[in-house]
C-alpha cells in the first residue's frame, strides 16, 4: 500500500470495494422470512438507502452510525482497514456500551456447526474425482476442505488456550509444549 501514489491508492481501494464490500445479490445465505411480512427479506437489510451525508440515527431502540452512501448495495467500511486487509468486513463505529455489550454477547454464544469426520469428507473427494485422478489431487482437496472448517467454538477456543477446564470438548486436543509435562483436554 505504501509504495502506491495517491491515484492508485483510490484505484486499489475502488477495486476491493467493488469486490469484497459489495451484496452483490441476494441469495440462500442472507434471505430469511420477515416475522411481520412472512416474505422473504435480506437478514443484511440491503439494499440501503442512499444517504448524502454521515449521521447518527436511532434505529431499533439504540444509536447507530450511518455512513454517507452512494451506494444501495455497499457496506460500511473504513477505507484503511479495508485496504490493509484486503478482505470483507463491517465497519461499524461503536456508538454505546451496550452496542459493544450486545456485539460480546452475539458472538461469545454464537454456536458452531460441527464439520465432517475427515473419512467422510475423503470418500466425498473420491467420489467427485475420476478412479484415475492422482492421489496428490485428493489429498490436496481435503486439506483445503479441511481448513475451511470450524471445529471449535470461540468459547472453547478461550478455554483450552487459558487452560480452563471443559464440561464438553468438541474434539480431543493435546496441548505440546516444549517443557516436559503434557496435560490433555477432553
Amino acid at each position: 500500500m505504501t509504495d502506491l501514489n495517491v491515484d492508485e491508492r483510490e484505484t486499489d481501494l475502488e477495486k476491493l470495494l467493488s469486490s469484497v464490500q459489495r451484496h452483490t445479490r441476494c441469495g440462500r445465505h442472507c434471505l430469511r422470512k420477515s416475522r411481520r411480512s412472512r416474505r422473504l427479506e435480506c437478514r443484511f437489510k440491503f439494499s440501503k438507502p442512499l444517504k448524502e451525508a454521515s449521521s447518527l440515527e436511532f434505529e431499533e431502540g439504540s444509536r447507530r452510525s450511518m455512513a454517507k452512501r452512494n451506494d444501495p448495495k455497499l457496506q460500511q467500511y473504513n477505507a484503511f482497514v479495508t485496504i490493509l486487509w484486503r478482505a470483507n468486513t463491517d465497519f461499524s463505529p461503536i456508538t454505546s456500551k451496550d452496542a459493544v455489550l450486545n456485539y460480546i454477547s452475539k458472538y461469545a454464544s454464537k454456536g458452531e456447526i460441527g464439520s465432517e469426520a475427515y473419512s467422510e469428507v475423503l470418500k466425498r473427494m473420491m467420489q467427485r474425482n475420476a478412479e484415475d485422478s492422482p492421489a496428490a489431487v485428493v489429498v490436496r482437496q481435503l486439506l483445503v476442505s479441511s481448513v475451511a472448517e470450524r471445529n471449535y467454538s470461540a468459547q472453547e477456543v478461550i478455554h483450552l488456550l487459558i487452560g480452563w477446564p471443559l464440561y464438553h470438548c468438541s474434539r480431543p486436543v493435546i496441548v505440546l509444549s516444549m517443557k516436559d509435562d503434557w496435560r490433555r483436554f477432553g
